[in-house]
């Protein structure tokens, strides 16, 4: 899964179809902002290549491999929230899937880049409407993973103590979901976000599993990609069943078996039983 996934407007085909290309093995779907937004004193309506003017586009994006699941269904998770209760977490953050397996009942992937720390009312109405969802489908398994923008299983360094009230709000708006769902929450074993200028790290980016195993009590962090970029990419393992099989040699079987991944969040990766890697937040 990636989270903050930013672009052109007048590139959204474009980089859908460069997504798709880059795992055709998986079904690549992305929840995109719609509004434009810009830190220019004036917004040109322009859509051309060359007019870098036009705000960005956001999105999340969650691979699911064709092995494993069937062609994932977008849910609508809002519930009875207005636009303006829920503001930009509207746009291109949350991404709700039903996701049918080629082999067992359908789960839920749930990939969130949440509100920032700042915003502790908005963390809390989105984390109720994620759990009134998990209240329609009591017993479907899943994975709820992403950048949570909270920090837990570690202490947060460099943070002002002036922010200590606002962060541990966040920081028990998250444990309380967690147990209102029955979830189980696995936290990367390092920093996850790094801001060097000010040297700040906190451990932000996790998973929550409903009814699924974990096979690793944490996830493994590594600094890829560009210089930029202040998060990591956080791998997870976790255990969801076994892809279709495609040969009826037994030893070719097995080696699909251990190959297969599901890019379970930026950071993660989950499989049946050696888990690849797997990229996560990027900027086109």
């Amino acid at each position: 899964m990636l989270q903050e996934v930013s672009f052109h407007p007048g590139d959204r085909r474009r980089i859908k179809k460069q997504l798709q290309k880059l795992g055709p093995d998986y079904w690549c779907t992305m929840e995109m902002s719609h509004r434009k937004r810009t830190d220019e004193g004036r917004q040109d309506m322009d859509h051309s290549d060359r007019n870098w003017r036009v705000g960005w586009v956001f999105a999340v994006v969650t691979y699911l491999h064709k092995d494993v699941f069937k062609q994932p269904i977008r849910l609508e998770w809002k519930g009875t929230y207005t636009q303006r209760e829920l503001s930009h977490m509207l746009q291109g953050r949350v991404l709700w899937l039903w996701a049918p397996m080629q082999s067992g009942p359908p789960m839920l992937i749930v990939n969130i880049h949440q509100a920032g720390a700042g915003h502790a009312e908005l963390h809390l109405r989105v984390w109720l409407a994620l759990q009134a969802m998990r209240a329609k489908y009591p017993d479907a398994k899943g994975i709820i993973d992403g950048d949570f923008n909270a920090n837990v299983n570690g202490a947060r360094v460099g943070y002002s103590k002036s922010n200590d009230t606002q962060m541990r709000m966040v920081d028990e708006q998250l444990l309380s979901f967690v147990r209102a769902v029955k979830g189980q929450l696995v936290s990367p074993h390092a920093p996850s976000r790094i801001e060097e200028s000010s040297h700040k790290a906190a451990r932000l980016d996790h998973v929550i599993g409903l009814d699924v195993e974990f096979t690793r009590d944490t996830g493994s962090v590594a600094w890829v990609g560009s210089p930029y970029q202040d998060h990591a990419r956080v791998s997870y393992s976790v255990k969801i069943g076994r892809p279709r099989e495609k040969s009826a040699d037994p030893i070719a079987a097995d080696e699909v078996s251990r190959r297969f991944s599901l890019f379970n969040n930026g950071k993660a990766s989950a499989t049946s039983s050696t888990p690849p890697s797997s990229s996560r937040r990027g900027k086109f």
